[in-house]
């Protein structure tokens, strides 16, 4: 028998669909049950049974019941052709089928439940070089298992369809589906809807690879490259804060060259110092030639036990990074930065990929990296450490006598380990700290000098 009045009623107010509809579809009402209408909406070679209109309440079942979820909601004179849609349910289906053009009606189908698609259900669009797939537009904050059901749903139907043939149709913000979509909208407006999923947007951007090769954008000529991830590495006491404290004011102004080589441009430089004391901190940077109030000092971010943290609080440092936006970052030391397992490669990669890399990369700031060594002479902890950096210095004490008799020269070689930029320059220098008038000059010494040792 066809609908009450009163269903019919509930079908217009509440989703738009008119007593037309449902009697092209051939909807009809089967009685009542406990004070409920009961809906029979007929399937290809089945019938589904909807006891209840409101959700609250609502009861399905299909007859025969081994038929459940096995057949998609086709309108009348389904056909096949080069585009056709996938709707959500049975009311989208025949509001959708209500709205569409004579030529699109027959080219819509719906699901009988949010993950009810099967594979065999791919027949139907064997035809079809693009389907447009229209799920409820869930809102992840009020209903996120609702969310997930439908994402479950669409990677089901893009898996049996291909990628290249399926196309996502995103309802407005505010619209909860199809029927909602009509009430408030017409056809010229859903099938603006379409066109834009047509506008196939691939979530990574491709490298141009047809333009001029770029030149290295050196910070130190052929050694630092601008935006690199360097590690130095040594034993306690050798001299890492003195060396990287040195480059780091070269960058901030004090001079134009560093090892001897080149240092290219000047700008802001933070260093973020969790190891040393206050006082030694000041004192390096005053023997180090840097003078108060003065356009290198202004330059020089020390963050002196601020409790920077790159495993629960990365995001901090980046924003810090973002304003001052410094062509230098020291991080002394990095074991001092995170509560993590420095011998698991499983905590380390989250660390770099996570803190470190989003600075050198989007923000092009050179990230330097304080380490220590293990007994075995490499860098302590996990190779997931050296292995993401693009440059890796270690710096060692110079040693003269015998084995079992050797004595320090108060030199300290610093050596690249690892070179991803392949510079020209490869081989270890002989640097030292020259004392003089309560100044400290890091110098480099060639062989002449070596051989006075």
């Amino acid at each position: 028998m066809a609908v009450n009045p009163n269903v019919a009623r509930w079908f217009l107010d509440r989703r738009g669909i008119t007593t037309e509809t449902l009697a092209a579809f051939n909807v009809e009402q089967d009685g009542v049950r406990g004070d409920l209408p009961v809906i029979k909406l007929p399937y290809p070679g089945a019938t589904k049974y909807r006891k209840g209109l409101e959700k609250e309440g609502r009861e399905f079942w299909w007859d025969p019941p081994d038929k459940h979820g096995q057949a998609m909601f086709t309108p009348p004179g389904a056909a096949k052709g080069k585009k056709m849609i996938l709707v959500e349910g049975e009311t989208d289906t025949m509001r959708l089928w209500q709205e569409a053009p004579a030529a699109v009606k027959q080219l819509v189908r719906g699901l009988p439940g949010t993950e009810s698609w099967k594979p065999h259900f791919a027949d139907d669009f064997a035809e079809a070089e693009i389907v447009y797939v229209i799920m409820d537009n869930d809102d992840p904050y009020e209903n996120i298992h609702a969310h997930e059901s439908g994402e479950r749903g669409f990677k089901k139907i893009k898996a049996d369809l291909g990628a290249n043939r399926t196309r996502r149709v995103f309802l407005p913000q505010g619209v909860n589906d199809v029927c909602d979509f009509f009430s408030r909208y017409g056809w010229p407006a859903f099938k603006v809807l379409l066109d834009q999923a047509l506008d196939v947007k691939l979530p990574f951007q491709r490298l141009d690879l047809d333009g001029p090769v770029p030149e290295y954008d050196w910070l130190v000529q052929d050694l630092i490259a601008k935006g690199d991830v360097v590690m130095v590495a040594g034993d306690p006491g050798v001299g890492k804060s003195w060396l990287t404290h040195d480059l780091a004011l070269c960058v901030a102004g004090l001079r134009n060259e560093w090892l001897g080589m080149e240092v290219h441009g000047n700008g802001p430089v933070v260093i973020v110092d969790q190891e040393n004391p206050q006082v030694t901190a000041r004192k390096r940077l005053a023997l180090l030639g840097m003078e108060q109030k003065t356009a290198v000092s202004a330059n020089l971010h020390y963050l002196w036990y601020q409790g920077v943290r790159l495993d629960t609080q990365a995001e901090m440092l980046f924003e810090y990074c973002e304003i001052v936006r410094p062509r230098l970052l020291i991080l002394d030391s990095i074991s001092r930065m995170h509560f993590k397992n420095e011998n698991s490669a499983e905590d380390m990669n989250p660390l770099m990929n996570g803190g470190i890399y989003p600075i050198a990369r989007e923000l092009e700031t050179t990230v330097i990296l304080i380490h220590h060594l293990a007994k075995h002479g490499g860098a302590r902890g996990s190779t997931a450490l050296p292995a993401a950096t693009d440059l890796n210095l270690s710096v060692r004490q110079q040693v003269r006598g015998k084995a079992g008799q050797e004595v320090e020269t108060g030199l300290q070689w610093v050596q690249p380990d690892k070179l991803r930029n392949t510079p020209p320059w490869g081989t270890s220098v002989l640097t030292k700290r020259e004392v003089a008038d309560d100044q400290v000059r890091i110098a480099v010494y060639d062989e002449a000098d070596e051989a006075a040792y």
